[in-house]
């Protein structure tokens, strides 16, 4: 019977208080095609925002919940894109958000935030410009840098295009350009 509806009015959108979320793009494909008939310069596909039940909503003027949608955690697609994201930040080395945010950082945490070198880094603590905690052993060292420290050290690095005093300056481009 519902088959008979469908063919017969178009897809149902509607049913008992809820929404069709499957339904309302169906209709919106249907349209879709019909406006490809007069104007061929449409791209086959349905356009984003008519796939996503979010915006739907929205243009509905209800709430995600008045929809038959079971929600962004149901969706195959999401759960696909979050287990993507997982494999991806294992591979890179990212860490969860909370040991990002550690007071600590290792000389490698230290410097992918810094955006500088490994070893550029521990040169810098070894020399002791850097100030940074040992937690290991004098012979197998495991050094910590306090964010504050690392963030003091990094203000001290501060430069910028610093010009000679205005007596060598002068000295400096007769010898050079005179």
């Amino acid at each position: 019977m519902e088959i008979e509806i469908e063919e017969r009015f178009g897809p149902v959108i509607f049913d008992n208080g809820v929404w069709v979320v499957g339904g309302l793009i169906a209709s919106f494909h249907r349209e879709w095609e019909r406006l490809r008939v007069k104007d061929d310069s449409l791209s086959t596909g349905l356009p984003a925002q008519c796939l996503d039940p979010v915006q739907i909503a929205e243009f509905l003027g209800v709430s995600v919940e008045e929809m038959d949608w079971p929600g962004p955690a149901a969706s195959p697609t999401q759960e696909a894109l979050d287990r993507i994201e997982a494999k991806l930040d294992a591979g890179l080395g990212v860490r969860p958000l909370a040991s990002a945010q550690a007071n600590y950082l290792s000389i490698k945490e230290a410097a992918a935030l810094t955006r500088l070198s490994y070893s550029h880094v521990r040169r810098a603590v070894l020399s002791g410009d850097l100030p940074a905690s040992n937690v290991g052993s004098a012979t197998h060292p495991v050094y910590r840098i306090a964010r504050t420290a690392l963030a003091a050290w990094m203000d001290n690095k501060k430069g910028g295009s610093v010009l000679p005093p205005k007596s060598e300056r002068r000295g400096l481009i007769d010898r050079y350009f005179g």
